[in-house]
């Protein structure tokens, strides 16, 4: 079960800094993450936009996607 303190961060009621930090993830990464489940603005971005906003590869989107969601697992698991 996901803690208080994670799903106010997802859904962007309380201060992400503190917790991205404990999580180990970047700002820019937390932000792929987000947008890629539509936790930003309510509106899912495919990974070829991700892509195209942040100038980098669909891969590494999905290497980066699959990285915080390994990072909140491992949380959720503590």
């Amino acid at each position: 079960m996901l803690d208080k303190k994670l799903l106010s961060t997802l859904h962007g009621t309380d201060s992400k800094a503190e917790f991205l930090a404990e999580l180990g993830v970047r700002r820019r990464n937390w932000l792929i993450f987000s947008r890629h489940y539509g936790f930003e603005d309510g509106a899912a971005w495919s990974y070829g936009r991700l892509a195209k906003h942040y100038r980098i590869s669909e891969q590494r989107v999905g290497q980066i996607v699959s990285s915080v969601v390994d990072k909140i697992k491992e949380y959720a698991r503590t």
